[in-house]
């Protein structure tokens, strides 16, 4: 098992309940992961073919780009990945010139990721920042923020007088709410990077959602459940160490000098995004972080009816888009006017958002095509929901997407666009991008997706090796997933992590390492980095090999003996004994057949240890009179393997002279 650094990780990390065998209702299966990653592979194979698709109208091009580096940056990539700076540099070229509400909606997200990268690098050289609320630095991502600010304010500047965005700016009372979605998605990214948004922006939001909602009698009996304390707290508070409570004191406070909570505000209220929480009055308690008591849709015996919107006024049927458009643009619209609100105007408000919320209960799909599914992840994660009525989201619609994707990685062209399309809304629901990236004011830890256990050792599950114990944390952390990490960005602390472990591993089972090590290697487009791997490797096997397959058939031979020496397969003693004569470049794999020899009691081996006594290498001459002892009760004379030739010379004769007598006596 393996040292970390001491570093106050539980503070960076969100945790994972190992001992329940079960994944925390956010954090991402196995199966997830490697759907994200082969999705990744798919994207960039395809942009280094053809870095934009074409299109009939040249405006969508651009836009295509900042989709496809958003779900990318959002996925893990590096910023500094050459795809990704190569799309960066075309869009500082070619997006905000465009005029074109999509492009700069999607360029605005690309821009705000990146910035949340930089973020995650700064808390994991100075983990001391994730003590604390995080804040948005203006110093953190700059080559980004002006772009970003840029983007922002075109994006407002783009609103027609009534509240909505087409197109761009064509004039005239054309608008849909697609446009609509992304144009306020922008805008709230602006609120969480302290853009300036006049608050009559926010106004017309809200006025145009109003007045275009279709509403129905028909009541609606199924409820929202929404993230458990827990979870919301470590979304909300950003890094804040788990065993800090908010002090009861200045909460009754806090709550006294907002105004009461309106009823059915499906628990997303004003006050749960962009609040100023205290950041020094914290007491330390054995629980998490502790928030007001909000309400949740219905339970407060208000009805729950039903309200939608649709594409354009014109259109008569209703769409789950829209819907999840309105939605997500009333919950930022809320949280950027918070306090700005009339009782009456707020009483509309959350109506509009309980009885949207409603809608999409009474018309649930897990398929609503991958537009779709990334529309209601916006809704779900702004609104911190775990289940519409009895489904739980992001389980379905992450199953969903799960099976439709190819054989290639990417994932078929849908309602919208083609396939490179489909492929990062996919990527951005899988990542919970709004989560991740887009919450306003409070993100999620970006560090999160390393997991650690809190348990002590491994004791509990003896045979699973991935999870690795930290002495200086006094907890485990998962192996996997810093590969995974590290072979999408390879961040200096994480590759640190990474020699903590090697260093630390238990010696009999270093041979584990091998095969996901020398993936990554192959991976790494950083030379100091790959370097930094190729050594770890070189360590653990004993020898600087230069292709992938030879490191897996070193794993693969290292593998067998250990399984022959574990079920002591003494029919098995000639293969080890083969497998002793002509491993001649790995120390390590020998010292390994010697374990499995000394298992399988096979004293067949014993004159090869004294030949090996023999050796030019001291550390062979020390692991092969240390084998050979394990055969005999009685101890041998005496051996020095750092002695003088001359020294040896006279220690071998003695101890060959005393295993002749042994024999002998039989």
């Amino acid at each position: 098992m393996r040292i970390f650094d001491s570093l106050p990780i539980l503070t960076l990390l969100s945790l994972l309940s190992r001992g329940s065998n079960a994944l925390p209702q956010d954090e991402p299966t196995d199966r997830v992961n490697d759907a994200i990653d082969r999705g990744i592979q798919y994207l960039l194979r395809e942009i280094e073919k053809q870095p934009a698709v074409r299109w009939d109208d040249p405006k969508r091009v651009p836009g295509q780009v900042a989709l496809e580096t958003y779900a990318l940056v959002v996925a893990g990539v590096d910023v500094n990945h050459p795809l990704i700076r190569k799309n960066f540099e075309y869009l500082r070229e070619h997006a905000l010139g465009t005029g074109y509400t999509y492009t700069l909606a999607c360029y605005t997200f690309a821009l705000d990721a990146a910035i949340a990268q930089k973020e995650a690098d700064l808390m994991l050289v100075n983990p001391e920042l994730a003590r604390q609320k995080f804040k948005d630095n203006p110093s953190v991502g700059q080559e980004y923020r002006a772009p970003l600010t840029a983007a922002v304010q075109k994006v407002a500047g783009l609103q027609k007088g009534f509240g909505g965005w087409s197109y761009g700016a064509d004039g005239g009372k054309a608008y849909d709410n697609s446009n609509t979605q992304f144009a306020v998605l922008a805008l709230g990214v602006g609120l969480k990077r302290g853009v300036a948004i006049d608050p009559g922006v926010w106004d017309r939001v809200v006025d145009h959602f109003l007045k275009g909602a279709v509403a129905s009698k028909e009541e609606v009996k199924d409820r929202l459940t929404l993230m458990t304390t827990d979870q919301a707290a470590e979304r909300r508070l950003r890094g804040r160490n788990p065993k800090e409570k908010v002090d009861v004191e200045v909460v009754a406070k806090e709550n006294k000098e907002q105004k009461p909570k309106e009823a059915g505000d499906g628990g997303s209220g004003e006050e749960k995004k962009g609040e100023k929480k205290p950041s020094t009055e914290v007491v330390v308690q054995k629980t998490m972080v502790a928030r007001p008591a909000l309400p949740e849709i219905g339970t407060e015996n208000i009805a729950v009816y039903q309200k939608h919107w649709k594409y354009r006024d014109e259109r008569v049927t209703s769409d789950w888009n829209m819907t999840c458009s309105g939605l997500s643009s009333l919950l930022l619209a809320r949280q950027g006017l918070k306090g700005k609100l009339s009782q009456d105007r707020q009483e509309a408000l959350n109506a509009a958002i309980r009885d949207g919320f409603g809608w999409v209960m009474a018309h649930w799909s897990s398929s609503p095509g991958y537009y779709g599914m990334y529309s209601l992840e916006k809704v779900a994660d702004l609104a911190e929901v775990k289940k519409f009525g009895s489904h739980d989201w992001y389980e379905e619609i992450s199953s969903t997407i799960l099976g439709g994707q190819q054989h290639d990685g990417g994932w078929p062209s849908s309602d919208h666009g083609n396939e490179r399309v489909s492929t990062s809304f996919a990527l951005l629901v899988l990542n919970r991008a709004t989560a991740l990236v887009m919450m306003t004011l409070m993100s999620q830890n970006p560090l999160s997706r390393i997991m650690v256990s809190g348990r002590r050792s491994n004791l509990d599950q003896p045979d699973d090796h991935t999870w690795v114990y930290v002495r200086d944390l006094d907890t485990t952390i998962h192996y996997t997933t810093l590969l995974r990490m590290i072979k999408k960005r390879a961040h200096p602390k994480l590759l640190q992590y990474l020699s903590s472990i090697v260093r630390y591993y238990p010696d009999e089972w270093k041979g584990e390492l091998v095969p996901g090590m020398a993936s990554v290697r192959d991976s790494l487009t950083n030379p100091d980095a790959r370097k930094a791997v190729e050594g770890y490797l070189s360590e653990i096997t004993g020898h600087k090999y230069e292709k992938w397959e030879d490191y897996l058939n070193w794993h693969q031979r290292w593998e067998r003996v250990i399984q022959i020496g574990t079920k002591q397969k003494r029919e098995r003693i000639p293969d080890l004994l083969n497998y002793y004569k002509h491993t001649t470049k790995s120390f390590p794999l020998k010292k390994t057949v010697m374990w499995a020899l000394i298992q399988c009691k096979a004293r067949e081996a014993v004159p090869l240890f004294l030949e090996d006594l023999k050796s030019n290498d001291p550390k062979l001459r020390v692991a092969a009179y240390d084998a050979f002892k394990a055969f005999f009760v009685d101890f041998p004379p005496p051996f020095d393997g750092t002695a003088t030739q001359s020294s040896r010379d006279k220690q071998v004769e003695a101890i060959v002279s005393w295993y002749q007598q042994q024999t002998k006596r039989g």
